[in-house]
């Protein structure tokens, strides 16, 4: 990763990803995180006040800072990846404890969906996230995120780890995200037939963490929770690839060509065994439906990006290299700014007026200085 510190960086930004399930944090420049950890589960409670939030994430971010990155965060600046749907409460007091708490000389707020195209080379793409909550689809055209074409669907993996712990009739969670990391596929195919014409099922035992007895799973139990995650469109279910083609057709049309060139899978879901094939099949199947006839033309043109990371770390790995670009007073608040006026208006998604260059521009200029 030691190309990443040729492109404009003078020194190391601490690179935070919040997730609803996991926190990932390190330095920019680097291919993986230092540390993954749990989320506090306050942090996903929206009812929450701001001063709750406050003191939660002053408690989580010392932890952060000092024992899993070991930072002095006021001699450095922090990338924040931000989630679009995320409460402002909760971006509120995150840049509040920083600012106050941390004494944080200056802030990067980008937000998390428009981070995996930065690891695919360039800056166009369609990032469709497998989260835990739900998954996201969200258009990135020159290093700017079409909002508008923005998709969530209620089928993340919160759905999947709900449906398998009925059909396992397990009381305990971790329990059941132990069988789904090491159980769980997504049926495709000539499989996902024989699947559905199968009358005989098989079983597989297995002890998961956080148990201490050996745990029975049926064949079906092991492909049948992920079913959730490709509903069936014509019934109104949740798809992803639905989701994805929707945002396509909300996006203008000279567009489209180059953002399904460039589809970029990322979070926990799409690490399930068969999860890029099935996708991919969907993908081509609903092309041929009356409501997307209007995007028939790009069967031809559909590209899955093969990411050399881990599809789950694809958000804080976009971060890493983000905060090695050029330094970009568009994503930036100041400590001294913020004491000074503030959060104001700017804060938040405030990089996505569409007044500002796109970030190959800024990138090209910059690039353009060091030559002359």
């Amino acid at each position: 990763m030691e190309g990443l510190r040729l492109m404009g960086l003078d020194e190391e930004a601490v690179v935070v990803e919040i997730g609803t399930a996991y926190t990932k944090c390190g330095y920019s420049g680097e291919a993986l995180p230092r540390s993954v950890v749990k989320t506090p589960s306050a942090l996903s409670n929206s009812e929450l006040s701001e001063s709750e939030f406050y003191d939660a994430l002053r408690d989580f971010l010392n932890i952060i800072y000092f024992h899993k990155v070991q930072s002095r965060p006021k001699e450095g600046a922090t990338v924040l990846c931000e989630n679009l749907m995320a409460s402002r409460k909760l971006l509120e007091a995150a840049v509040k404890v920083m600012f106050e708490d941390f004494q944080v000389p200056i802030l990067y707020l980008v937000m998390e969906n428009s981070l995996p195209v930065y690891t695919s080379g360039g800056y166009t793409g369609l990032v469709v996230d497998s989260g835990f909550t739900d998954a996201r689809v969200l258009p990135i055209f020159e290093g700017i995120p079409i909002v508008n074409s923005y998709q969530s669907m209620d089928c993340g993996l919160k759905k999947v780890l709900e449906c398998m712990k009925t059909k396992l009739e397990l009381d305990n969670d971790q329990a059941v995200e132990d069988i789904l990391v090491k159980m769980a596929k997504v049926s495709f195919g000539e499989l996902r037939k024989e699947l559905q014409e199968r009358k005989e099922d098989r079983d597989y035992y297995v002890v998961p963490k956080g148990s201490g007895t050996r745990v029975k799973v049926s064949l079906r139990q092991r492909f049948t929770p992920e079913e959730v995650m490709f509903g069936d469109y014509d019934s109104n279910q949740h798809n992803i690839a639905a989701g994805v083609l929707k945002s396509l057709l909300k996006c203008d049309i000279d567009t489209r060509k180059g953002l399904i060139n460039n589809i970029i899978l990322c979070g926990g879901g799409s690490m399930i065994p068969g999860f890029q094939e099935r996708f991919e099949e969907e993908l081509l199947n609903l092309l041929d439906d009356e409501d997307f006839s209007k995007l028939k033309g790009l069967k031809d043109f559909m590209r899955v990006v093969e990411s050399p990371y881990p599809r789950n770390l694809l958000n804080w790995i976009g971060g890493s290299v983000f905060g090695c670009l050029p330094r970009l007073e568009w994503f930036a608040v100041s400590r001294e700014s913020y004491l000074e006026k503030g959060l104001s208006d700017k804060l938040g998604n405030f990089y996505l007026h569409c007044d500002r260059p796109s970030i190959q521009e800024l990138f090209s200029q910059e690039k353009a200085k060091h030559i002359t």
